[in-house]
């Protein structure tokens, strides 16, 4: 702040009077310009570091997602390996471990993504200095990740829950048949819950083209099993049922909009 000093000679006349006004008002301005100017670079100075820090963050979550994807695959393949095991059981009671289609293995992995220079930008006041696109961008983004770590979460605990019957006996040949069916009811749940983190997954690609490693539909389907085609005999029910959903609203790319004729069918957008 710069101090303004009014002339140390006394006024006599009005014009010296009105000469002493128009000094202190034009001090004054000079010294809110050269303030605001300041102030205005410092802004900009915050700015700059907050986008570089942002970037930065960016392109960590990036290689995490990249991580997570593999992630996700192999913890497909792990629990469809453990849900095998346990129908297999089912169907062959008394079977020895040896006569397993393979082992229970349960996986998961528990990194969040990172928002350290989000929040630091928000609690710094520095979102308020940017335009509204850029922070509702940064909004929804940040907004993701916390839905697909929610989702990572809710997976981790349905696969402690899987776990569960190792606490006693590690050994699945030795469940009772009411427990191998509570077993599989948990592994099913497991299943779907990490289908819940895939999708969020796939639609944060799917908003965020720099997200480019990104899940196939394949790799949702591996879960849950969409036809690829509608044979003719059930030509007449899926006609029903698209009659039905269409009524609510049309949407040509949620289902398929006539019956089979070998066609592929089009599963539901996740």
């Amino acid at each position: 702040m710069l101090d303004v000093h009014p002339p140390h000679n006394p006024t006599h006349t009005w014009r010296d009077f009105f000469i002493h006004v128009a000094t202190i008002c034009v001090g004054l301005l000079i010294a809110i310009g050269l303030e605001q100017g300041v102030e205005l670079v410092h802004h900009r100075h915050e700015i700059t570091e907050a986008r570089e820090a942002l970037r930065a963050e960016r392109e960590d979550s990036r290689k995490l997602f990249a991580q997570q994807i593999v992630y996700f695959r192999r913890e497909t393949a792990a629990l469809e390996n453990n849900l095998d095991v346990l129908l297999y059981l089912q169907r062959h009671p008394g079977a020895s471990p040896d006569q397993l289609p393979g082992v229970l293995t349960w996986h998961y992995e528990a990194e969040p993504f990172p928002e350290s220079a989000w929040v630091t930008a928000q609690q710094a006041g520095v979102t308020a200095l940017m335009s509204r696109a850029e922070v509702r961008q940064y909004s929804t983004l940040y907004a993701q990740f916390h839905l697909i770590d929610a989702r990572l979460s809710d997976y981790q605990i349905a696969v402690v829950e899987a776990e569960r019957y190792s606490v006693q006996d590690s050994d699945p040949t030795h469940l009772a048949p009411s427990a191998l069916a509570d077993e599989i009811e948990l592994t099913k749940t497991a299943l779907l819950k990490h289908l819940e983190h895939g999708v969020l997954l796939f639609n944060l690609a799917a908003l965020y083209p720099d997200f480019s490693y990104r899940p196939r539909v394949a790799d949702l389907q591996t879960i849950v099993h969409f036809p690829d085609t509608y044979p003719p005999s059930v030509a007449g029910p899926l006609a029903r049922t698209i009659q039905r959903i269409d009524a609510a609203g049309k949407a040509a790319d949620w289902f398929p909009q006539a019956p089979s004729s070998g066609q592929p069918s089009t599963p539901p957008k996740p």
